[in-house]
């Protein structure tokens, strides 16, 4: 973790100094175009030779400084060329320093949820989810009760206790009109498991209403990491369709 931030500072660095050397190109640019301007005003054609000179010394220097004029043209045009494939290389530089910044940005993130525990992981999702509800409420009609009568997959979240301490996580959830607490128990490193306590069962998953298996399929959706929201909407949410909607 730590090299990948001291990895992140480093491209940072070259981003910034990039987009300096950036800027004083641009400025570097709008100087020869003022040069530019300067000698293509003198590479206009010349006026006509005094006619005090001889014919012949006006048919020799007239296509020479003609010649002068275009050959100043064509150095500004590849000075403009070189310019522009700078600045595209620079462009290229910085792109890719934003992919790696991103890239590592992605794997500190994944880093970062593969060290936290089921329940942390599990109340991150919340949150998020839960966020982007609320969002999505604020631009639908506001209709008294219609609020209520929404399926929710979460709200009154909580998250008590500090690692070690038999953290718990505490939810409710609201499908067809039924609403069901649940609460998750993590086990403290003080208390000891009970004897008769399944193996596999590492947290204490319980409701306020009766959930066919919601203590086995708990753990297992905890222990192999696996999304909360299908968890209510596999479990707790197929229970409800099939034992109280179907009885009402």
């Amino acid at each position: 973790m730590e090299k990948a931030r001291k990895r992140n500072k480093e491209l940072r660095d070259q981003l910034e100094m990039l987009q300096k050397v950036c800027k004083f190109c641009q400025q570097e640019k709008a100087a020869l175009l003022q040069q530019k301007a300067v000698l293509q005003q003198s590479a206009k054609p010349q006026e006509p030779l005094q006619p005090k000179l001889p014919q012949a010394t006006q048919e020799l220097y007239g296509p020479v400084l003609d010649s002068v004029g275009q050959f100043s043209l064509q150095e500004l045009k590849v000075l403009e060329l070189e310019e522009q494939l700078q600045l595209v290389k620079m462009k290229e530089e910085r792109d890719e320093i934003n992919h790696t910044l991103s890239q590592v940005s992605d794997n500190r993130s994944e880093a970062e949820d593969t060290a936290l525990s089921a329940l942390d992981r599990w109340y991150r999702e919340m949150e998020k989810i839960t966020a982007e509800e609320t969002s999505q409420k604020k631009s639908e009609s506001n209709i008294k009760g219609f609020s209520l009568a929404l399926d929710k997959l979460f709200f009154n979240v909580k998250l008590r206790g500090g690692m070690g301490e038999g953290r718990q996580l505490s939810f409710s959830t609201r499908h067809g009109g039924i609403c069901i607490h649940i609460c998750i128990k993590e086990p403290s490193q003080h208390t000891e498991r009970s004897q008769d306590m399944s193996p596999d069962i590492m947290y204490l998953v319980q409701s306020d209403l009766y959930v066919a298996d919601l203590p086995a399929e708990g753990n297992r959706y905890l222990k192999n990491r696996l999304s909360v929201a299908d968890f209510v909407r596999d479990i707790v949410w197929k229970h409800i369709d099939e034992d109280c909607l179907a009885l009402s």
